[in-house]
């Protein structure tokens, strides 16, 4: 596969990669959540979404969203990603 050339691709590779994503693996990307939206809204890709929660190490709880690239979408995510990458 040809290397990312934006970051919605740079997402979407790396959920090809490693099956899923979340903003901890982002963290220097503004506007990863718009990337993932256009994902599913745009490119019709489906994830199951996990939540994740944890305590600060100031204590204060909160949480973030893993989400996961099904088997049965890997074919329809690599042709997205070809297409977008040319």
């Amino acid at each position: 596969m040809k290397n990312p050339t934006s970051h919605l691709t740079e997402v979407l590779f790396h959920l090809i990669n490693y099956k899923n994503v979340s903003v901890k693996d982002f963290f220097w990307m503004s506007g990863f959540r718009t990337r993932v939206s256009d994902l599913k809204l745009i490119y019709g890709l489906n994830f199951k979404t996990e939540q994740k929660y944890f305590v600060s190490k100031y204590g204060n709880k909160s949480s973030y969203n893993i989400h996961k690239l099904p088997d049965s979408s890997i074919k329809k995510a690599i042709s997205i990603y070809n297409k977008l990458v040319k």
